[in-house]
């Protein structure tokens, strides 16, 4: 059973957030914009600036919405926040004396001895969380409407449609995956991943299309993969990391007997060297590739569709990652060998990149083969990659929530030296968020709290940040 205690995170309080669900929707054209605008000038209301162009571009209107999301503050130990994709809901946990309730958009909910898992459907429309209210009782909350009280329950996720909502529950010693209420059949155990309450893996998976769900479950010393209600092959261990392709029909997983390791793919064993790497496995977009890594110390070998990519020995080799049509596959490494690392590079289609000291993030078009990344010179100079030609250096000691287009335009948040941080579009940048006007933001991790998103043809940015105590959601509008 997992411990129903918190892991305090620092607050969270400057958020970049989608307009849509998240990141990945067809970024088209970006329109360029030059000059500044005082953070201030965006609240509390709609906003009309014209901004000239240092450059001779043309000039643009500039339209800003602004809407408050919540007041956050006032509580004497408030964990870590969760906010929903389309950025409309914010629920985050709150302690008071011996109690614990959730604050959803500043509303406080019914007080509990405890509360673990938290999380927000999708489309922002289902605020679920664990609470009990003594010591082996435990239930699920739904827009603060209890459900059934069980032994424990855990692992809380929904479809990507927003339309299911899956959990772990146990009752008089056995457990079962419990799916819109509706109970499945009950084992031994069901096997989940160990995590905190803000770690959003589960253990539980559904496919892409929210059509199909898996788990792994166990009966006396073995581990077998329930899909669609129908259990496979028994084993010794079933390693988490249960992957649907793209196409939601194939499912594959890597699972153990004594010391022969197989790939199970649709419930059929392929025998695999015994160092297949753990969390490798991967389906291109397309369906068209399907890989995997190997290690043996200290030989560090890819297999795509069967055929071998020789790597560089001893380094830390992660992938692979595909592009969305499956023409390109990705490698991030990490050079040095496993005891000291001596700087990070990607492997694209065999060719290896320079060695940087730190690349913190790579992203694929929506669609085709392009592809970008923000790495960290050894002098410590932030650059932008985008398919294989530098576009921005130098100028922002760091850079995150990268967002690439089909046709090579990128959007990112720059830091400055000074601190201030900047939306710059096609290497302009769109506007400034003053660091006297912001907080200290935690590290940018999309699904969570913190991304920068744009609309179909990059007329729209979306953002939120704290101001205060207050949560702002940010809609830029760009008409020429």
């Amino acid at each position: 059973m997992r411990s129903k205690g918190f892991i305090l995170i620092p607050v969270l309080v400057i958020l970049f957030l989608s307009s849509a669900i998240i990141v990945m929707v067809n970024y088209l054209n970006i329109v360029p914009i030059s000059g500044k605008i005082p953070f201030l000038s965006f609240l509390p209301s709609k906003i009309d600036t014209s901004l000239e162009a240092d450059k001779q571009v043309e000039h643009f209107s500039l339209v800003t919405e602004s809407r408050k999301i919540a007041s956050i503050g006032g509580y004497e130990t408030a964990f870590s926040k969760r906010l929903s994709f389309n950025g409309e809901i914010l629920i985050y946990p709150v302690k008071q004396g011996d109690s614990y309730f959730m604050v959803t958009n500043g509303k406080e909910g019914k007080k509990y001895l405890f509360i673990g898992d938290w999380t927000v459907s999708p489309d922002g429309k289902r605020v679920v969380y664990e609470a009990g209210s003594a010591p082996g009782i435990s239930l699920v909350v739904e827009n603060e409407v209890e459900g059934k009280i069980y032994d424990s329950v855990s692992r809380l996720i929904f479809s990507s449609d927003s339309k299911k909502l899956a959990y772990v529950a146990y009752e008089k010693g056995k457990g079962f995956v419990v799916v819109n209420g509706e109970e499945q059949k009950r084992y031994d155990g069901i096997s989940t991943i160990p995590g905190d309450a803000w770690d959003l893996s589960t253990g539980i998976y559904f496919s892409p299309n929210s059509q199909r769900l898996a788990y792994i479950a166990k009966e006396t010393d073995k581990e077998f993969v329930v899909v669609d209600g129908n259990e496979q092959g028994r084993y010794d261990e079933v390693e988490h990391h249960l992957i649907f392709s793209a196409d939601s029909r194939h499912l594959a997983y890597l699972a153990q007997n004594g010391d022969e390791k197989f790939i199970v793919i649709n419930g059929k064993e392929n025998k695999v060297p015994e160092d297949t790497r753990t969390n490798s496995l991967s389906y291109s977009k397309d369906g068209s590739k399907f890989g995997y890594m190997v290690y043996d110390y200290p030989k560090r070998t890819a297999i795509v569709n069967g055929e071998s990519i020789k790597l560089k020995d001893e380094d830390k080799v992660y992938g692979p990652y595909f592009s969305p049509d499956g023409e390109k596959v990705i490698f991030s490494a990490e050079g040095g060998g496993l005891a000291v690392t001596t700087g990070s590079y990607l492997v694209i289609n065999g060719k290896f990149t320079p060695e940087y000291k730190e690349i913190n993030s790579f992203v694929f078009s929506d669609k085709g083969h392009g592809f970008a990344y923000i790495a960290t010179t050894k002098d410590d100079l932030v650059q932008l990659i985008v398919d294989d030609q530098v576009k921005v250096f130098g100028q922002f000691e760091k850079a995150y929530g990268l967002i690439l287009n089909s046709d090579g335009q990128y959007a990112f948040i720059g830091v400055k030296k000074d601190g201030n941080e900047s939306i710059v579009v096609n290497g302009e940048e769109r506007n400034t968020l003053p660091k006297d006007q912001v907080k200290e933001r935690a590290d940018a991790a999309a699904g969570k709290l913190e991304y920068l998103s744009a609309n179909s043809d990059f007329t729209n940015i979306s953002y939120s940040v704290l101001i205060d105590n207050d949560l702002w959601l940010m809609v830029e509008k760009v008409k020429d």
